[in-house]
C-alpha cells in the first residue's frame, strides 16, 4: 500500500497494489498508451457501510450533458493539476462532491471509447473515503457542485438494480451503462 501526499485536501490517500498503475502522470500514461488520441476521464465509485452497502449517485445539472441522469463523481483529467491519474480520481470525487478520498481500492472499469475522431480513455475506480466506519453509521454528508449535479442519494445493491431510490427514479447515464458497474462494485464491495 503506497500513499499520495501534499497539503490539498483530497492527496492524503492511500492506495492498494491493484490501482498502482494508475500512480502515473497523465502525460506518461497516455505514452504508454498510444491508442488514446484525446483526453482522459476518470470515476470514483463511493461505498460505504455493510448492512446494506449504500453507493453515491449524483444527478446530472439539467443544463449539463445527459441531462438528469444519475453517475458516480468523475471528469476529465487535468494534466496542469493532476500530478497522477489517482490524484485526479480524487480531486474530481472532492471537487464534485466534497468527499475525501481514504483509499483508492480497486479499477472497476477502463475502457476507450471515440468522440469526434479522438480515443479517449475512461478509468473508474472503487474509493473509500473518510467517514465513520461503524456498520450502523449514517453516510457522510456530501456537498454537490451545483454548476454539474443537482441531487444525490445514497442507494442499496437493490435499489441500483431497481432503478429507485427514495421515491426518485434513477435513469442512468450514458444508456444505461454504469448500471452494471455499480452492481459490480457493490458485490465487488461486500466479497472484500
Amino acid at each position: 500500500m503506497s500513499t499520495a501526499s501534499s497539503d490539498l485536501p483530497f492527496t492524503g490517500f492511500t492506495f492498494s497494489d491493484a490501482v498502482s498503475a494508475l500512480n502515473v502522470s497523465p502525460a506518461a500514461y497516455k505514452a504508454s498508451h498510444p491508442s488514446i488520441t484525446g483526453g482522459l476521464v476518470v470515476g470514483a465509485v463511493v461505498i460505504v457501510g455493510n448492512s446494506p452497502p449504500r453507493m453515491l449517485l449524483i444527478q446530472r445539472a439539467p443544463s449539463d450533458g445527459w441531462p438528469l441522469n444519475w453517475e458516480c463523481p468523475g471528469g476529465g483529467v487535468d494534466a496542469q493539476l493532476d500530478a497522477t491519474l489517482l490524484q485526479a480520481v480524487a480531486r474530481e470525487l472532492f471537487e464534485e462532491s466534497g468527499l475525501v478520498a481514504a483509499h483508492i481500492e480497486a479499477v472497476l472499469e477502463e475502457y476507450e471509447f471515440g468522440d469526434g475522431g479522438d480515443r479517449w480513455r475512461k478509468i473508474t475506480c472503487l474509493v473509500r473515503v473518510e467517514h465513520d466506519g461503524r456498520h450502523d453509521a449514517p453516510p457522510p454528508p456530501v456537498t454537490l457542485a451545483p454548476d454539474e449535479h443537482c441531487d444525490h442519494v445514497w442507494a442499496s445493491e437493490e435499489e441500483v438494480r431497481l432503478a429507485k431510490c427514495d421515491g426518485r427514479e434513477i435513469r442512468f447515464a450514458y444508456d444505461g451503462a454504469v448500471k452494471q458497474t455499480f452492481v459490480d462494485a457493490l458485490q465487488r464491495h461486500g466479497a472484500v
